[in-house]
């Protein structure tokens, strides 16, 4: 995963990543997700995304062919 984002922070107590401000995203292969907040918890690899008012959750996600 590759994380783009202004401002970032590690808690390394709870292992989670906060990503914050205007175009944050994360991109895997072909894949990308972006929002105003992007909080990756890295014990379980889930993802939260937030938007603000000027900016919405936008995802990009390329099929294998077998459907999602």
């Amino acid at each position: 995963k590759i994380a783009k984002t202004q401002h970032a922070v590690y808690t390394a107590k709870t292992r989670i990543f906060t990503l914050t401000g205007p175009g944050s995203k994360i991109t895997s292969k072909n894949n990308s997700i972006s929002g105003s907040k992007i909080t990756f918890f890295r014990d379980d690899g889930h993802v939260k995304i937030e938007s603000s008012r000027s900016n919405r959750v936008e995802a990009i996600i390329e099929s294998d062919g077998k459907g999602i």
